[in-house]
C-alpha cells in the first residue's frame, strides 16, 4: 500500500530562498535543492515491498521537533537492565560490576530524601558503556557545551533504600570509582559528569594521582574503638590491692581481614603487660587498612594510664601517627598511579574521556532528511564519539565535526509499531546531504544489528 509524499511544505522551505543579483546559488543552497530532491524519492523499501514511501510533512522551523512517542517509547525499550547490589549502609563495601569497574563506598556514605544518614541495606544500580553500541542503547552522547568528546568508559550509578527511594550520596560522603584500565597524563583524559540530560561538565574533583593509607576502623561495635576499650579493660585487683599506678601501651596487629593476630603490651609492671595482652588478644574485627586500592596488614598503637588516684582511673587513648602498615615495594610501585580513578560526590552519569582537539580545522555541514518518528546519531569509525544529531522539520543537521572525518549515520525510525533503521558510512566533506538507506527489522533484530555494527572498541 503506497503513502502518499506531502511535498507542498518542502517546496516552501528549500526552494523559499532567492538567488542574489548573479544568480548564482550559494552553498546552502545547493544543500537544500539536494535534500528536497531526495525526499521524493523512496525513503525506505522493506523487504519485498517496492515503491513505498512515507508521507513527509515539512515547514521552516530552527527550533528542534519534539519526538513522537513511539520512537521515544522504542528509545527507552532498548535501554539495558541495570546491574544490582546490594551493600550494608554501614560498613564500608567494594563491588565490581562485569566489565571490572569497580566502586568502593565508604561507612554510611548515604542519606535518605530528608538528610537522614541511611544504615540499612542500599540497592547499587550500576550501568557500563564501553562501546558506541552500549552508550546508543542508553542514549548517552559524548558533547559538552562547546567540544566533542571521546569517551574511554561511562560509568551510570544510583542507589536506592529497601522501599525503592532513591538515595544521594551525604555532603561528606565519597563513592570511589574505579575503571579498570590506566592511562598517561599526557593524554589528557578528565572525569565528567551529567546531570539530568545535560551536556556533559568537566568534574572538578582531582583525580586520585598517589596512594594513599588509610588506617583500620574499629567494626566490632557501635561505640568508638577506645570507648568500646574503655568498658572492657578493668584495673587488676592486684594492682588495686598493691596501690600500683603507671602507664602502660600495647601493639595490636591486623592482618588484610580485619582479624586481630597478635597483641604486644609494655609496661613497667608486668601486671598491666598480663592484662592488657589477654584481653586485647580477643578483639572484634576490624575494617582492614588500606594503601592505594589494596587491603594491607597493619599495626595499631593503644595508650593506657593506670591511677588509682585519678577520678578516671583508665584513661586510654590512640594517636593516628602511631598507626603503621605493612606493603611490599611491589605493592607500592602496583598503587603509584591511576588516573581511571575518582572520588564522587553525586550519582548519575560519569564518563571518562578527553576533548577531541580540532585546532581550527574546516566544519563539514551534515543534511540528513529524517521526520517526528525518527532518532539519527553520527558516531566516529575508530573513537568513542557520538553525536545526537537536532530534529528540525523534515531534516537533521550536525556541524559537530570536521572535514575528512569518517563516520558513520545511524537513524532509528519508529511509526505505526513498524522499526526501520539505517546504518551508513561517510568521510565528511565540505557540505554533505546524506540519504538513509533503511531496513525494516523487528526490536530484537534492531538491537543484533547495533552490536555487530557498532561493536565495543579494542583497547
Amino acid at each position: 500500500m503506497r503513502k502518499l509524499l506531502l511535498l507542498s511544505a518542502v517546496f516552501l522551505f528549500f526552494t523559499g530562498c532567492r538567488f542574489g543579483e548573479n544568480q548564482t546559488p550559494d552553498a546552502e543552497r545547493v544543500i537544500r535543492d539536494t535534500v528536497a530532491e531526495n525526499i521524493f524519492k523512496n525513503i525506505y523499501l522493506p523487504d519485498g515491498v517496492t515503491g513505498e514511501r512515507i508521507a513527509v510533512s515539512v515547514s521552516e522551523n530552527d527550533f528542534p521537533r519534539v519526538q513522537q512517542g513511539d520512537i521515544k517509547q522504542l528509545l527507552e525499550r532498548i535501554k539495558s537492565a541495570p546491574q544490582k547490589f546490594i551493600i550494608n549502609g554501614s560498613t564500608a563495601n567494594e563491588v565490581q560490576a562485569k566489565r571490572g569497574t569497580t566502586l568502593r563506598f565508604q561507612p554510611n556514605s548515604f542519606t535518605d530524601e530528608s538528610g537522614n544518614t541511611v544504615s540499612e541495606d542500599v540497592v547499587i544500580e550500576v550501568k557500563e558503556c564501553y562501546s558506541p553500541e552500549e552508550m546508543i542503547r542508553e542514549n548517552v552522547i559524548t558533547q559538552t557545551s562547546d567540544e566533542l568528546l571521546e569517551s574511554k568508559a561511562m560509568l551510570y550509578m544510583r542507589a536506592f533504600n529497601d522501599k525503592g527511594k532513591e538515595l544521594r550520596i551525604k555532603k561528606d560522603g565519597k563513592v570511589q570509582v574505579i575503571f579498570p584500565f590506566k592511562v598517561k597524563p599526557r593524554n589528557s583524559y578528565a572525569f565528567y559528569m551529567q546531570h539530568e540530560n545535560a551536556n556533559w561538565q568537566l568534574y572538578t574533583e582531582p583525580v586520585i594521582r598517589e596512594p594513599k593509607f588509610y588506617p583500620p576502623v574499629f567494626a566490632g561495635s557501635r561505640l568508638r574503638f577506645t570507648d568500646y576499650l574503655q568498658q572492657i579493660v578493668t584495673y587488676p585487683d592486684y594492682a588495686k590491692a598493691n596501690e600500683l599506678s603507671g602507664k602502660a601501651y600495647a601493639d595490636v596487629h591486623i592482618n588484610e581481614y580485619g582479624t586481630v593476630t597478635g597483641v604486644n603490651a609494655y609496661s613497667d609492671y608486668l601486671i598491666f603487660k598480663e592484662e592488657l595482652n589477654g584481653i586485647l588478644k580477643n578483639l572484634p574485627v576490624f575494617e582492614p587498612a588500606t594503601f592505594g586500592e589494596h587491603v594491607v596488614a597493619s599495626t595499631l598503637r593503644v595508650r593506657f594510664e593506670f591511677n588509682l588516684r585519678s577520678i578516671q582511673q583508665i584513661k586510654i587513648t590512640t594517636d593516628p601517627a602511631e598507626v603503621t602498615y605493612t606493603a611490599s615495594e611491589a605493592l607500592k610501585l602496583s598503587a603509584v598511579k591511576n588516573d581511571a580513578t575518582a572520588y564522587f560526590t553525586n550519582t548519575g552519569w560519569i564518563c571518562f574521556g578527553k576533548k577531541v582537539s580540532n585546532g581550527s580545522a574546516k566544519k563539514a555541514d551534515v543534511i540528513i532528511p529524517a521526520d517526528a518518528h525518527t532518532d539519527v546519531r553520527i558516531v566516529t569509525s575508530g573513537d568513542n564519539s557520538i553525536v545526537h544529531v537536532p530534529n528540525f522539520a523534515g531534516y537533521c543537521r550536525s556541524k559537530d565535526f570536521t572535514v575528512n572525518t569518517s563516520v558513520k549515520v545511524l537513524m532509528v525510525k519508529c511509526e505505526d509499531n513498524k522499526i526501520f533503521y539505517s546504518v551508513t558510512a561517510h568521510t565528511l566533506q565540505s557540505q554533505n546531504v546524506i540519504e538513509p538507506i533503511w531496513k525494516k527489522v523487528e526490536e530484537a533484530d534492531l538491537l543484533a544489528a547495533l552490536q555487530t555494527k557498532f561493536q565495543r572498541k579494542k583497547s
